[in-house]
Formats: structure tokens, sequence, C-alpha cells
């Protein structure tokens, strides 16, 4: 019979305990330290605070002495890591990932810069139509090699809750915060603009628009239990010269009112499996407007949706770029110099003019190449063009090596 000072856990074996520690998080993990010196012992394992960064699939806690002080370092931005993050900047948007740096030790936010490897490279005439051109695509995907936050156990917070690193120097500085967010309830996202756009799936959407810069209560969590996890904002600015005493804040013009809105897209929808082949995230050739990212949705078996992550002055981010409402229908099979065999499917695409103007959708069909590659032929009586994508590898860019995927 148990005392009245003793409980069912206390008499458990310490590697039952071990394992049932191992299932906590980190503040968790705290908190069972101070419980008694047993406890406290077995919290000291370091293999217990792997655990608790395991997202960052890491072999040593370097540039820390443990597991454990990486954590404590980092633990107020881990939820940043991993993700995959689309802002809410106009026509363009913007493209941002969080990862670890094992040589900083910190988490750092980098654009994902994507072009042309050659875009010098003319077209060939297509051996089915000699009108139309097919040009070869090989983009080229990057980081630029500066980040756009690097946050740190020494990030400082301001007067409103915003994590504030110190600026970039230059021939001026770069200031740049990053803050929580609210969520707004479902059943007002339709009344008023919200980011991420409706049309790709989310927990979690919030105002897009604000009068007052995002600066009133109403926006901003009052608590960390309020703020959102799948979304924040980035707070940027600029100020010119050296004197501190004579300082003047001056908005850049690429960053609109200089605060940008950031969703992370669920794994779940760029993750591809047996009945879902063509989820994930794809770099597009929109020939003029340059190389774009997309999301290949495909909600069902057989219906994909390309959306816009980035975009353009013509369709912009967060717009559908092309509908296949049918995957299992083949309209033919490709007997074509390029791509002998090859499934095509029907489908549409949109097209507008600029500022997004006269939108409409025209018939395309998409010729499926590869599991990681696919063209789409919109018809001479419509544009005569070929555009081709090509499967972004997410996971290279959040766990790959510093030397290959950082602009030189």
């Amino acid at each position: 019979m148990l005392t009245q000072t003793e409980s069912h856990i206390t008499l458990l074996p310490n590697e039952i305990l071990q394992l049932i520690l191992g299932l906590l998080d980190g503040a968790s993990l705290a908190r069972c330290s101070r419980i008694s010196q047993r406890f406290n012992a077995l919290v000291k394992s370091d293999g217990l605070w792997a655990q608790t960064v395991s997202s960052l699939r890491l072999s040593s806690p370097a540039p820390y002495k443990s597991f454990k002080e990486l954590y404590t370092a980092l633990h107020r931005h881990l939820w940043l890591h991993g993700q995959v993050w689309y802002g809410d900047r106009r026509f363009t948007g913007y493209f941002v990932i969080a990862r670890y740096s094992a040589i900083s030790g910190a988490i750092e936010i980098y654009n994902l810069l994507v072009n042309h490897n050659n875009p010098e490279i003319a077209g060939k005439p297509w051996s089915r139509d000699s009108t139309v051109l097919v040009v070869d695509f090989d983009p080229h995907i990057r980081f630029w090699r500066d980040p756009v936050l690097v946050l740190t156990k020494d990030t400082p917070y301001n007067e409103s809750q915003e994590m504030q690193p110190p600026p970039r120097r230059g021939r001026e500085l770069i200031y740049c915060s990053l803050s929580r967010t609210t969520v707004i309830p479902p059943k007002q996202d339709r009344f008023m603009p919200v980011w991420p756009p409706t049309i790709i799936p989310s927990g979690e959407r919030t105002r897009s628009i604000s009068a007052q810069g995002f600066r009133v209560d109403g926006h901003q969590p009052q608590t960390t239990n309020e703020a959102a996890e799948s979304l924040f904002r980035l707070r940027t600015w600029m100020i010119f010269g050296t004197n501190s005493n004579h300082l003047t804040r001056v908005q850049p013009p690429a960053m609109g009112n200089g605060v940008e809105t950031f969703s992370a897209l669920d794994k779940s929808l760029y993750t591809p499996d047996e009945e879902h082949p063509f989820r994930g995230l794809w770099v597009g050739d929109y020939t003029e407007n340059g190389c774009e990212i997309a999301l290949f949705h495909q909600p069902t078996p057989e219906r994909l949706e390309g959306i816009k992550i980035t975009g353009d002055i013509n369709v912009p981010r967060g717009e559908y770029t092309f509908i296949i409402e049918n995957l299992k229908e083949p309209i033919r099979i490709a007997n074509e110099v390029e791509w002998p065999g090859a499934t095509v499917v029907g489908g549409k695409t949109q097209t507008a003019f600029i500022q997004f103007t006269n939108a409409a959708f025209i018939p395309s069909e998409m010729i499926i190449i590869s599991p990681d590659e696919v063209a789409f032929y919109l018809p001479p009586t419509n544009l005569g063009d070929i555009t081709r994508f090509k499967r972004l590898n997410i996971d290279e860019f959040i766990y790959g090596s510093d030397a290959i995927i950082f602009d030189e």
C-alpha cells in the first residue's frame, strides 16, 4: 500500500521514467528537474534535450556545448525552423525559409531566389508544332547571401514585443523586426482581406491590411499563447546616414508600407504520396516574367490546382496559375520527339493583363514528362506557348550544406 507521500510514478524504474520524460517538451523537462534530486539527475541526460530539438536533425550540438544549451538559447525561435514561409508582398510575393545554422548557432531566415541558369539559351522548334519554341529549363535556385533575419539567444524584444536583431550595415542601416500575430476566426475571414488567401488551405489566417500599420492591440497577441503558430509579420525600414542625432526613416520602395505578413505552408500540402504524386512546390518558367514558385495542390487524386506562391504583375501571388479537373483522363499520349510516351491531360491556365486585369482561364494541356517535371502547352489560338515546371526539393535548403545552397 502506498503512503500519502508516495506516488505511482516515483516507484517506476529510471528506464521507464526516461521514456516518459522523452515525450515532454523542453519547458516541461525544466519543470520536472525541480521535482526532486532524482528527477533532476534524470533530466540532466543530454539525450532527452536532443529530442527537444530533433526537428533540427543534428548529430552534434556544436557550436553549443550541449543540446540543453542549444534549446535554452533558441527555444523562443524554434517554431520558425523547418518551415517555408510565403509573404503577401504585392504581386510578386516573398518566399523565405527558416533554417538552423550549425556555424552560427542561430535560426536564420533566408530569401530563396529562383531564376534561369542560362537565360541566353534560345528555344528550339517543337517537333509537334514548329511555330512553338521549347526552351531548356534548368532553374538556378539558391539563398540570397544575406539573411533576412538572424535570431539568437541575445535577440532583444522592443516595447511592442517585436524581435529586433541589430541592423545590417552598409551605406545605410537596414532594420528588420519580427512580430507574432493574432488569428482571425474562420467565420470572419470571408469579410476582410486575409493572409494566406483562402484558396490555399490553412488552419490560421490573419488580417492582411491595416490602416494603423498593425500597431494596435487587435493585431498583436497579448501573450505567447494567443499568438498564431503559422503566421508572423516582418517590419522593415532603412536609416540613412551615420549621424545618430539626425536619422531619417525611409521606407524602401520594394517593401510597400514596410510590413509584410507571412504564413507557413503546411507540409502535407507539398509532400507527395502514392495517391497524390504531384503535391509539392515547383519552379515554373514564365518566360519574360522569369521563374516563379507554385504550389501544386492536389486535394484529390483526380484534381490538381497550381497556385502561385510567388507571382508577377500579370497573375500575382496567391492566384491560380492552372487547374486540372481530372488527371485520370488523358487526352493523348505524346508522340513528339521531346517527350515520347508522356501522358497529356487537359486543363485550363489563367492569364491576365497588367495588374491582374481581364483575368481569364484558357484551355491548355499538361504534358507529364516525369514525376518531377511537367510542361504546359497553350494552343496557338491563345498564346501558343510552353511553360515548364520542375519540382523544388525543399529539404535540401532546410537541411542541406551551406556550401551548395548560398549565392556567391
